[in-house]
């Protein structure tokens, strides 16, 4: 019995802490963000960037290679021979051996570099631009990290604002179908009438059911930018909102030449190219080597067991087969690509100002043009549901004027969203960080 008892006492305790895990599961808390936490999460989650950070270390570790080649290096190498067969003469009653059948020797050689004529110098400005690169090129990740986040943020808040259309008008057709059903019961009305606001009824929920399933879609795409698990609850809020550029458009493409962190990357790698080819133009010069070595081994009587070298030589390179001149074509031709990428560049970034420029000012001309048809719109639905309801209109005519109201509606929610979109594109077409005041 007592062992029934505690079967019984553990079965109850597994159950509890089974229903309580799922509980705790179900009441994760809900990450609420604003498209600009949203952008400062992504980029602080971005694989991209963390990959970026290793290149960067690597850029730095070439630095240290660099200065290594005029290091002082040393070396302790250690042979054994067998050799034979061994020679010798008798000398007063004792043997003395010319060679040896087994000779064991330890050097230890000392090199560094005096002079290269700048060839050390240069290859570490050469690693030196190679970081430089790297972290703009990490600047550039973090831009169009931030920018995919709140733009997705929009798209999320976009998508609910039209989910909540889809239900207004599911709303509003089925107070259409309940009227409609009341006039066909007082005989005012064909069934007709009813049949069609019913199939209208039941298209709307069928919208309101597609709204919620593409909206959980942006989430999903936001949680994946946001490195998040999919089953992470999210909500997006609005935030505040972005202040517009006080510039005008050649001033946009003017700033953003100077701050776009992809330009400055362009120029660093103009930089670099440069530093490859006066690194490669070097490959020839002489060099003044400073080198030494002590050798200890067994030997026979008539040599010494220890002896040492010192010296300075002059490295000359004579005939290379053309390698160097070809090295130098090779580095002159990556800087003129690195120029024309840059040149191209150019035209793109004051591509994308232009466009994101045109899209924020007809966006802000359409905020009052759909605000008014949506008063339009709201107002005609008004007055086809009075003529209905009085049996002077028809159904299909409040079907239309509920139609058009949501589309209004959605053209208002499109607007203004899209505005916010546009400004996002704008600021960061220009450089400028997503939220932090225009100059």
């Amino acid at each position: 019995m007592g062992v029934l008892a505690l079967l019984v006492v553990a079965s109850a305790a597994f159950c509890q802490d089974k229903v309580a895990g799922n509980q705790a599961l179900r009441q994760q808390p809900e990450l609420v963000v604003t498209p600009e936490l949203a952008s400062r999460l992504a980029v602080v989650s971005s694989h991209d960037l963390k990959i970026n950070a290793s290149t960067i270390e690597e850029a730095r570790a070439k630095i240290r290679e660099a200065r290594g080649l005029s290091a002082l290096r040393t070396s302790l190498s250690a042979g054994f021979t067998q050799q034979g067969p061994a020679s010798g003469i008798e000398f007063m009653g004792e043997r003395i051996e010319f060679m040896v059948t087994e000779v064991q020797s330890y050097t230890l050689a000392v090199t560094k570099n005096l002079y290269d004529f700048g060839r050390t110098k240069l290859s570490v400005d050469l690693a030196r631009r190679g970081v430089a690169l790297a972290e703009q090129q990490g600047k550039s990740i973090e831009q169009l990290a931030a920018e995919l986040a709140a733009e997705q943020c929009y798209t999320v808040l976009l998508s609910r604002e039209l989910q909540t259309v889809a239900l207004q008008n599911a709303a509003a057709l089925e107070e259409h179908r309940r009227v409609a059903e009341r006039l066909y019961h007082e005989g005012l009305i064909a069934f007709f009438e009813v049949s069609q606001s019913r199939a209208e009824a039941a298209r709307a929920r069928q919208q309101v059911a597609t709204a919620e399933r593409q909206l959980e879609v942006e989430r999903g795409k936001l949680r994946k930018l946001l490195v998040l698990p999919q089953s992470a609850p999210i909500r997006v809020k609005e935030g505040p909102l972005l202040p517009d550029p006080e510039r005008d458009l050649e001033g946009c493409i003017a700033y953003a030449w100077e701050h776009r962190p992809d330009l400055k990357a362009a120029e660093q790698q103009i930089a670099l190219a440069k530093a490859s080819l006066g690194l490669a133009k070097r490959t020839s010069d002489p060099a003044l080597v400073f080198a030494g070595d002590v050798t200890h081994r067994t030997a026979s009587a008539l040599a010494e067991p220890l002896t040492y070298r010192v010296g300075v030589r002059l490295d000359v390179p004579l005939m290379d087969g053309g390698i160097e001149r070809a090295k130098v074509d090779q580095a002159r031709s990556a800087l003129d690509r690195a120029r024309q990428q840059r040149e191209k560049l150019k035209d793109e970034v004051a591509d994308q100002v232009r466009k994101a420029w045109e899209y924020v000012r007809e966006a802000n001309a359409q905020q009052e043009q759909v605000a008014v048809e949506e008063s339009a719109a709201r107002e005609l639905l008004r007055i086809q549901r009075v003529r209905y309801e009085a049996t002077e209109g028809t159904g299909q005519e409040v079907i239309d004027a509920t139609a058009a109201l949501a589309r209004a509606r959605a053209s208002v929610a499109s607007v203004r969203f899209q505005r916010a979109m546009s400004l996002c594109k704008l600021r960061l077409a220009m450089g400028l960080p997503l939220w932090e005041e225009a100059p």
